[in-house]
């Protein structure tokens, strides 16, 4: 069973489920937008949708667990109006992970932040910084209450009362390419999985082969071999793909059954088998990403991707990419780029 690479447009301020990750129960995705779009973003690393918890008892157990990654998918911008404490607003936020700055030229700052920033705030407050606490308190409490808004489920509001009046900041519309964000879901086999995300400007939320059982998966067929080989080419990777199944079945059988010997419960015992097992299947197998990255971010990738020099496979999921981008609703930044067929013959590339 083979598949191709293919993209999804997820969120663009509008959620979409895409098709293909299961059923939701009726207390499953459940929230704004943006509650959706993070929990969307577990679930696909676990196959999950349908079955464990609601949304809300989900929220939590990521919260208490700390596995925050999820809340990467969702950015927001707030801006302040020119403020005497902008200076020290700005020194506190330099170097905070997942949080830009813009400074219109009428003055006062345009934060953008994702969820998991909002969320872990103090844990990059830098004590020894020259900032009134005062200040601090107050950026922390703007940012979480425009989280909290936008996100309750994901977010739910963290911090005290603020000490300064809230009135001189408001949550704004994305303007530039740096605010807007987009999440696609993306399938396409491991090694393309491998050059996506060595792009490390993104969010990723990927499917796991500790947690999800990859029996059944399909493999990915390059579409190179598709091309220059195939029935040759694809009775080859139906041999070898028969082979590894039937060899990740013996491993994942026998260490489950050898591990629940020793008293791990059932659900670690599955883990640690699939986990040893999954090192025989190819780089071929199917996986699936959420992708969320800021439109100059997929402009940027764009231009490394839909070049003569990539990979055939990801050249040829990064010209739907193009096109799902196009018909978002920030297609205005993409307008100028336009595509022409690769000199191999194998997808497309940039004009």
């Amino acid at each position: 069973m083979f598949s191709a690479p293919s993209a999804q447009l997820v969120y663009d301020g509008n959620f979409r489920l895409p098709e293909g990750v299961g059923e939701p129960r009726e207390d499953q995705l459940c929230g704004s937008g943006a509650d959706k779009l993070c929990e969307l973003g577990g679930r696909i690393c676990y196959d999950s949708l349908g079955k464990g918890r609601g949304s809300s008892d989900y929220h939590e157990h990521i919260r208490s667990v700390g596995h925050l990654s999820v809340y990467e998918h969702y950015n927001f911008t707030v801006e302040f109006e020119p403020l005497a404490e902008d200076e020290q607003m700005t020194v506190d936020l330099v170097g905070r992970p997942g949080v830009s700055v813009v400074f219109p030229a009428r003055g006062g700052l345009r934060v953008t932040a994702n969820l998991r920033a909002v969320a872990e705030w103090d844990k990059w407050t830098i004590p020894d910084r020259p900032v009134r606490d005062q200040v601090r308190a107050w950026l922390r409490d703007a940012m979480a209450r425009t989280a909290s808004s936008l996100a309750p489920l994901s977010c739910p509001y963290l911090f005290g009362e603020p000490e300064l009046d809230a009135s001189s900041y408001c949550r704004a519309a994305p303007v530039a390419d740096s605010e807007a964000w987009v999440s696609i879901l993306i399938r396409g086999s491991r090694g393309l999985s491998h050059e996506a995300v060595r792009h490390r400007l993104t969010a990723i939320s990927q499917r796991s082969t500790r947690y999800v059982d990859e029996d059944e998966s399909p493999w990915v067929l390059h579409p190179a071999i598709r091309r220059y080989m195939s029935d040759e080419g694809e009775g080859a990777y139906q041999e070898v793909r028969e082979c590894a199944s039937r060899v990740y079945r013996e491993i994942r059988d026998r260490l489950t059954e050898e591990t629940l010997k020793n008293g791990v419960d059932k659900a670690t015992a599955r883990k640690q088998a699939r986990g040893a097992a999954r090192g025989v299947l190819g780089n071929a197998l199917e996986t699936e990403l959420l992708l969320s990255a800021s439109c100059a971010q997929w402009i940027r990738m764009l231009k490394l991707r839909l070049h003569a020099a990539a990979d055939a496979e990801i050249r040829v999921l990064f010209a739907q990419v193009l096109r799902i981008l196009q018909g978002s609703r920030y297609a205005s930044f993409f307008a100028d780029m336009t595509t022409v067929p690769s000199p191999d013959g194998i997808g497309e590339v940039l004009r």
